[in-house]
């Protein structure tokens, strides 16, 4: 059975911030524990309405953001929010480029250190090297 979520899923090109905040309110005001915004390209700036959306609810434990142009400042903006969140249980992040500059990764793994409730972290495909 599908989880009841706010779903952007596909919304290519319409990644507005307009149709972003539509959605995110939806997913506060509704009560959803599920947002899937996978390709919807909101990239970095998406990231920081997503990330203030994160703080301020505490019901939403699924958050699917595979191909959403998410890069290094991105993920730098969700790891602030993973700081101090404590619902969230699955992220989606496979298929953006958070790799590819510095800070991206490191931000994620520092907020994971004080995070005990995140257990599944998807980061394939982003550019990671050693």
């Amino acid at each position: 059975p599908r989880r009841p979520g706010a779903d952007m899923t596909g919304e290519s090109g319409k990644g507005s911030s307009a149709t972003l905040e539509r959605k995110l309110e939806e997913c506060l005001s509704g009560g959803l524990d599920h947002l899937a915004l996978s390709d919807s390209f909101i990239g970095d700036e998406g990231c920081a309405l997503v990330a203030e959306t994160l703080r301020n609810n505490r019901r939403i434990r699924s958050l699917d953001l595979r191909g959403c142009n998410v890069r290094a400042q991105g993920a730098m903006v969700l790891a602030k929010a993973l700081e101090h969140n404590n619902t969230l249980t699955q992220l989606g992040l496979e298929w953006n480029n958070i790799g590819v500059n510095d800070g991206g990764i490191e931000a994620i793994c520092q907020a994971l250190e004080g995070n005990s409730t995140l257990t599944e972290l998807d980061l394939r495909n982003n550019g990671i090297v050693e």
